[in-house]
């Protein structure tokens, strides 16, 4: 049986010396983190409780990189995945969608549904069991001793926490991107209150990272997801999907535990004190004895803007069985860097080169004022991913543009050409002239090349000759151009598609609020 074997290894991980004399890291790595992706729920909750964690508790920290990152980063990233995807589908459709493997032999989906709901619960609780394992104070040395309450008090201490972070597991861990996509589905929405109490100290050490190094990518997480979020979590009575949640999983979970509310509004009150009134503040001189009082007011207010949202009328014309307030909040949250990102995209003069559509690639060539904007500092960054989708849908325009500028070339080129094309010379020898006399490459624009010399015949010197003959044709070359410009663009027109909004480009439950948006900018446009 797999648990004990890894609770054999867990044991041995308690024993002095077992890291350098009586474990080997590649031939435990080999035979378990390489088929960790395999694992089902069941498993993969036994792994890091019987094994993974007793092997960061005792892990020596001169082994610490060979053992715990050979361990921890794909156990991460496998387990953001499934996280990911069973808490979106439990909070957005109410089943969480485990594979189960007793799910055969139920005949009831009341008993598969209890059953995933609890593998999703119990894998939730043992990853923020080893998320508050990574935050002891033998891992992180005197990161978590630094007061958090005063932001001036921040300030004076953020060169002390710089200095910790290089002796720190957590911060380690935050700023060399082990985290491939942080998200809230790591910690269950904190809808388990025994999850939320271990992954709670995480949390406050993610916040304390973040502000200490001013990490865009993390501060933008704990600002943008991890405060609202907090603020949903809290707010008792919302019609929102984690309480409704909450509510559906009551009877799997533990009788509420007062002390997860108190660490969640204290790890609330912490963000608005660093980062939400420390941006208010910025610059001015204020008394900082009254924080308590503003956070309250602040608090209150939050609430109750959540509460005005949720009972919002729904916008004409939207279906009302597919109107979620939260989508819609979320969606005017997400389409200022959607525009942004459109921007960027636009501004790319290369979509026609043949490796331009691989991260590497795009990573480079993104504008650094846009990588710093969007905490984006690798090329594995999902905003690369949804670049490289509307880089193709861009293809098609970026090459009409470069024809376009490259038949307005030709078309110059063959009015400008001595002696002088007239309707009686043959397309041959005008075709051959081009390709032994234009200095472009022409091997990517032959049909291109064609249909210049056919538009020069056709819609120029066939109607154009007699008033623009070859002896007076010197002093008219200006205005044969401008004509030829014209004819190329009209032509072209019709197949110009500018970068827009297309509701492909966003997440499937966000589809119908981009429609929405567009249906309402189109409408007010006329």
């Amino acid at each position: 049986m797999p648990c004990c074997r890894y609770n054999f290894l867990g044991l041995c991980a308690c024993i002095d010396g077992a890291f350098s004399e009586l474990l080997d890291s590649s031939s435990i790595s080999a035979a378990i983190m390489e088929n960790v992706r395999s694992m089902e729920f069941w498993h993969l909750t036994r792994l890091i409780d019987l094994i993974i964690i007793p092997f960061v508790k005792h892990c020596p920290r001169k082994l610490r990189e060979e053992w715990m990152f050979k361990f921890f980063v794909p156990l991460l990233d496998y387990c953001e995945d499934k996280l990911r995807y069973s808490w979106l589908n439990l909070l957005y459709s109410g089943q969480a969608d485990v594979p189960c493997c007793l799910g055969y032999l139920c005949e009831s989906e009341e008993t598969i549904e209890h059953m995933e709901n609890y593998l999703l619960l119990d894998l939730t609780r043992k990853f923020s069991k080893l998320l508050g394992s990574l935050c002891s104070s033998e891992l992180n040395g005197s990161l978590f001793h630094v007061n958090l309450n005063p932001m001036h008090d921040m300030i004076a201490t953020s060169g002390e926490l710089k200095c910790t972070l290089s002796s720190s597991i957590v911060g380690y861990i935050l700023l060399n991107d082990c985290f491939k996509t942080l998200s809230m589905n790591l910690f269950g929405w904190w809808v388990d209150d025994e999850a939320t109490i271990n992954a709670v100290p995480f949390c406050n050490a993610l916040v304390q990272v973040a502000v200490a190094t001013n990490n865009k990518k993390l501060r933008r997480f704990v600002e943008d997801d991890m405060l609202p979020a907090l603020i949903r979590r809290l707010c008792d009575g919302l019609p929102c999907m984690v309480q409704r949640t909450i509510s559906k999983l009551s009877n799997q979970m533990i009788p509420p535990i007062q002390k997860a509310n108190k660490d969640l509004l204290i790890l609330c009150q912490n963000i608005y004190t660093l980062c939400v009134r420390s941006q208010d503040l910025e610059g001015e001189d204020q008394d900082y004895g009254n924080g308590a009082y503003q956070f309250d007011d602040w608090f209150a207010k939050q609430k109750n803007d959540l509460m005005v949202k949720a009972y919002s009328p729904i916008p004409e014309n939207f279906p009302d069985e597919l109107w979620n307030w939260e989508f819609e909040e979320e969606f005017q949250r997400y389409l200022p860097t959607y525009i942004d990102l459109l921007h960027e995209v636009d501004a790319m003069d290369y979509c026609l080169e043949d490796d331009c559509f691989e991260r590497v690639r795009i990573f480079e060539k993104l504008s650094p004022e846009f990588k710093i904007r969007h905490a984006i500092n690798n090329c594995m960054d999902r905003n690369i991913f949804l670049i490289s989708n509307i880089l193709q849908r861009k293809m098609p325009a970026a090459y009409l543009e470069q024809r376009v500028d490259q038949m307005i070339k030709w078309l110059c080129k063959l009015i400008d050409l001595k002696p002088y094309i007239q309707i009686s010379d043959s397309w041959r020898s005008v075709m051959d002239h081009l390709r032994k006399n234009f200095v472009i490459n022409l091997n990517h624009f032959g049909l291109d090349m064609e249909d210049a010399v056919a538009m020069f015949f056709n819609s120029i010197l066939l109607f154009w000759e007699p008033q623009f003959h070859p002896l007076i044709r010197e002093d008219q070359k200006e205005t044969l151009m401008r004509i030829a410009r014209q004819l190329v663009l009209a032509e072209n027109n019709k197949c110009y598609r500018p970068l827009d909004l297309d509701p492909q480009d966003i997440m499937d439950h966000l589809q119908p609020y981009v429609c929405s948006y567009i249906y309402r900018k189109k409408e007010e446009a006329g």
